[in-house]
């Protein structure tokens, strides 16, 4: 959707709210995309929990400025010595009643994996 490596290149930020909204204190970060980028994107509103600033929601809206779809994040859970949400949920707004889910249940980082696991032949296997 959006290639975090890229957003602070290709967006301006503005903090449009910060406080209490649904019962957690958030920050709204809105970042409207560069001139010069090509991105598909009008504007993408990202909400952050204050204090720990994990995600909890991305809004993403099309060029006409209208929403487009939603990405939520919840279930926050420790994963070794980091925590992160367990669950994201991506709901297209054009399309009421459906939407995709990611739990992740397990997440090993900084792994001692081979060079060679890396290969086109191994991952097209």
């Amino acid at each position: 959707l959006v290639k975090e490596s890229r957003m602070a290149e290709d967006y301006t930020f503005e903090i449009t709210f910060e406080g209490e909204r649904g019962g957690k204190n958030i920050i709204e970060i809105t970042c409207i995309p560069k001139p010069e980028a090509a991105i598909v994107w009008g504007k993408v509103v990202v909400i952050v929990e204050q204090g720990t600033y994990l995600p909890v929601r991305l809004d993403y809206y099309d060029e006409d400025l209208d929403l487009a779809r939603t990405l939520s994040y919840s279930g926050n859970k420790r994963f070794g010595d980091r925590t992160l949400p367990a669950r994201l949920t991506i709901t297209p707004t054009d399309k009421p009643g459906e939407s995709t889910t990611v739990i992740y249940e397990d997440i090993r980082f900084n792994l001692d994996l081979p060079d060679s696991q890396f290969t086109l032949r191994e991952l097209q296997r």
